[in-house]
């Protein structure tokens, strides 16, 4: 008899275990190549959240290491978005919203100048101190007269000519008329003979700024409505409403409701106050989340509001560590899938925006292959010179500081009320990140190696993408040995 209760005991603790789900993260898994005809150069990354199109699927994580005015700014020039943190000045966060709606991708405005008059040692002194070798001349008006290219000059035996003998002149100059679109401008730069600079000028020819080619050639910029993609995040007060509506007015493109769980009552109501006060303005996306869970309850709760795009990822952050200290999460990949299956169920169909753990462009790849439309991105960004913690903090040993919206040092500066009411306890950890310089240097390879992952699967843009991954064998998972050897790396100087 008592064999026999410790089978039925042993069978009911067998069926109890396999009836736990699986939790699957974006390290467990592997893309799978397959037969492809498509090569990296013809992968389209765009895609789009509600009204927004996005030139390739990244957005900034509104953190407060992360996105700030700046990386705004360079990731929309890359065909991104940023999201501005939620600053807890209203004013600091719309001020940064109006400075980045205002900025010109790739045009340098007011720069160094020389007159007529001026001798040629003086641009010698720009070129050393500045960098600079193309350099527009200005007379006392401040007219555009010539541009002085240093290639040209001998410094060695002109120092005491005068510029304007050396200055190509203005009517020997190619120039664009303040207003023209950017689309235009980079089509000029990178296709018409002897253009490599372009100053914008004026009727009465004052200089307004100047595109060089070198700017433009990675350029692909996500525009609304002429002007930068940007957003911003806001939390779940009624104070947020006005921060949010304004913001709009003005014309933040997407607003994110950040809270660590938005499967939660004050998440859906703000959504639903945001959906519904934002509809007779138009042209923006309202974004909620965090959500996590295993039938995609979360994500249709948000859809029934009308956001039109939900974050899924909950302790996934490299530097998130609310699984580890408060026992909740479940891995990336279980979550999109399931929000992949309710979405199925559903008549509203927001797009899926994984955020966490996405480190690197294989990690992007693998979000996108299970669902995902975008990923959002904080340790992959903050590696930016334009990062809000390379403005603020500096570079240090070729790091950058790395810290989580909920670790201890953002809570001492009471920078983590993104989470709601008072919170003590940490949910994060500080670290750093090894900088990478500006983002245009490097971002345009990291999205060359992205491309090439989805070529591997013959997906020629994000739709075949997901088509792919929803077939059986589309990912592959690794045994906890086989991941330590696939992690085996040879170090090289």
């Amino acid at each position: 008899m008592l064999n026999k209760t410790r089978r039925e005991i042993m069978g009911a603790v067998s069926d109890y275990i396999d009836a736990i789900p699986k939790s699957i993260t974006l390290y467990d898994i592997d893309v799978t190549p397959t037969k492809s005809r498509v090569h990296p150069n013809d992968v389209s990354l765009r895609t789009t959240i509600g009204p927004k199109k996005l030139n390739v699927p990244i957005l900034g994580a509104p953190m407060t290491d992360v996105t700030g005015p700046m990386l705004a700014k360079a990731l929309s020039v890359m065909g991104g978005c940023g999201i501005l943190y939620r600053h807890p000045d209203v004013a600091v966060q719309l001020g940064w919203l109006a400075d980045v709606l205002e900025h010109r991708w790739c045009m340098v405005q007011n720069p160094v100048s020389l007159k007529q008059t001026d001798r040629i040692d003086a641009a010698e002194r720009i070129l050393k101190h500045h960098g600079y070798s193309t350099i527009p001349v200005k007379d006392e008006n401040g007219c555009l007269v010539g541009v002085l290219f240093t290639r040209d000059v001998a410094f060695k035996w002109h120092r005491e000519d005068t510029v304007s003998k050396w200055m190509t002149p203005l009517a020997k100059l190619k120039t664009a008329i303040v207003g023209t679109r950017f689309t235009e401008i980079r089509e000029r730069l990178l296709n018409e003979q002897d253009c490599s600079v372009l100053p914008v000028v004026d009727d009465s020819a004052q200089l307004h700024g100047m595109y060089f080619m070198k700017d433009v050639v990675h350029a692909d910029p996500s525009e609304n409505g002429g002007k930068p993609l940007v957003g911003i995040a806001v939390g779940v007060g009624e104070e947020d409403v006005e921060r949010a509506m304004t913001a709009i007015r003005m014309g933040a493109g997407i607003v994110v409701i950040d809270s660590s769980h938005g499967d939660s009552h004050d998440v859906v109501l703000q959504a639903e106050r945001l959906v519904t006060l934002s509809a007779p303005i138009g042209n923006v996306a309202i974004v909620a989340g965090n959500v996590a869970d295993v039938d995609g309850g979360g994500y249709l709760r948000l859809a029934e509001t009308g956001v039109h795009a939900v974050k899924v990822g909950i302790g996934s952050g490299s530097i998130c560590t609310t699984t580890g200290q408060t026992g909740a999460g479940v891995g990336m990949v279980t979550a999109i899938r399931a929000c992949i299956e309710a979405r199925k169920k559903s008549n509203v169909r927001p797009a899926i925006i994984a955020d966490g753990g996405i480190n690197v462009p294989g990690d992007a790849v693998k979000a996108l292959l299970v669902g995902a439309d975008a990923v959002m991105a904080g340790k992959w960004l903050v590696a930016a010179s334009e990062s809000h913690s390379a403005i603020e903090n500096g570079v240090h040993e070729g790091r950058v500081r790395y810290r989580g919206m909920a670790s201890r040092e953002a809570i001492a500066e009471r920078m983590s009320d993104r989470y709601g009411k008072k919170k003590n306890a940490p949910e994060g950890v500080s670290g750093w990140v090894h900088h990478r310089g500006p983002l245009s240097q490097w971002l345009p390879e990291d999205m060359e190696l992205v491309r090439g992952g989805m070529a591997h699967t013959g997906s020629a843009d994000i739709g075949c993408l997901h088509r792919y991954g929803a077939l059986c064998g589309a990912i592959n998972r690794y045994t906890s040995l086989g991941r330590m050897q696939a992690d085996v790396r040879v170090e090289t100087n």
